[in-house]
């Protein structure tokens, strides 16, 4: 039998079911955390709990707590005033700003310099010195524990954490100096403005007001971006080693590619920390509570055994009190680490379009052992 171009014979025509492969498929499982990368924020708040990223945090939380008070700085991160008229839900912003712990007081400090609501005073200026340092150099401790067990699954105990963040104390030094650098470039052009409006002239010149709100408009704009990034490039350095330029542009790079993305997974995290924060409070409320009701306590150790209750409650606090007061500090930081690393590592991810194997210095691991001899 002969074959006609163009045409197929009945004999060979395709039968789709037949010819395809009809064996059956069963789903068995979902990874939820890829469908939705958002849920490993949630899974980083889990694994900020274990005590090799807690006991970095306790130690950043206690060193930057001692310091205020030795430098006489007690007025931490507050709502400032301007946030607070009424023009907005201020409720979702206490979450925010309130509170003593090292990220708070910094934004606190931020907003309360540039809008003029905080004095510049010499405390001041040591105290946010002292929370950068801090929040550097035990920030990329806990982002190296969190990125070797969320990238390689392999644990990094607290010693061999913090020893990474001394082995690369001189890129922390050079992101410090460059955030730094950047910040008084931009803020320059507002303290140029406050000298040559003390006068009295530009203000009564109506026509000004529309290129000087603007520019205070990118200037806040411009300290946000350079916060941010400055946050994200902290674990830049703890997971890629990454030096403190390149881990300072990856930051600014990263927020102003991925706004959303950015902005969504800090505000995530800022109310994981706060709801993780307050849940450890109670807890120990709840604790010691208990303690005082159950156990038989005599008139002379009733403040020791009290002591989780009332380290919240008074201004005189003895060592035991004062250690049990920054463990929920500890944990509010822990989580906020860890969510920031996890936010890292999924902005790396979709920019720079590698693996996650790729990620915590896997590649140079891998060059180091193939050059040994």
């Amino acid at each position: 039998m002969s074959k006609v171009p163009g045409r197929f014979l009945e004999t060979e025509r395709w039968d789709p079911v037949t010819s395809s492969n009809s064996d059956p498929v069963t789903l068995e499982e979902v990874q939820w955390r890829k469908v939705f990368p958002l849920l490993n924020l949630f899974h980083a708040a889990r694994m900020s709990y274990r005590l090799r990223v807690l006991i970095p945090a306790f130690m950043a939380v206690c060193c930057f707590q001692s310091g205020v008070e030795f430098l006489g700085e007690a007025d931490t991160a507050r709502l400032p005033k301007s946030l607070d008229s009424g023009l907005v839900p201020s409720e979702p912003l206490k979450l925010l700003f309130n509170g003593s712990s090292i990220v708070q007081t910094l934004a606190g400090f931020v907003w309360g310099g540039l809008s003029g609501e905080r004095a510049l005073d010499a405390p001041s200026v040591a105290g946010f010195g002292l929370g950068l340092v801090l929040l550097s150099f035990f920030g990329v401790a806990i982002s190296r524990s969190m990125a070797t067990e969320f990238c390689r699954s392999t644990r990094t105990g607290p010693v061999a954490a913090v020893r990474c963040s001394i082995r690369h104390w001189n890129e922390q030094i050079v992101l410090l100096i460059t955030m730094t650098v950047v910040a008084g470039l931009v803020v320059a052009p507002l303290l140029v403005l406050k000298l040559v409006g003390s006068s009295g002239w530009l203000a009564s010149a109506g026509i000004f007001w529309v290129p000087l709100n603007l520019l205070v408009v990118f200037t806040l704009l411009a300290c946000l971006v350079i916060f941010v990034g400055g946050l994200i490039s902290i674990p830049a350095i703890g997971t890629d080693s990454c030096s403190g330029t390149d881990a300072f542009s990856r930051g600014v790079n990263y927020f102003l590619s991925h706004k959303t993305r950015t902005v969504s997974c800090l505000i995530i995290v800022s109310l994981l920390s706060q709801f993780c924060f307050m849940a450890t409070r109670i807890l120990f409320h709840v604790s010691g509570g208990i303690i005082q009701n159950c156990l038989p306590v005599s008139s002379s150790s009733a403040a020791t055994a009290d002591a989780s209750v009332a380290a919240f409650s008074g201004p005189a606090m003895s060592m035991s009190e004062w250690i049990i007061a920054r463990i929920p500090e500890a944990v509010q930081l822990s989580v906020f680490l860890c969510g920031l690393t996890i936010t890292y590592v999924l902005l790396r991810l979709t920019e720079d379009a590698v693996r996650i194997s790729e990620i915590d210095g896997a590649v140079i691991t891998r060059s180091r052992r193939n050059s040994a001899p």
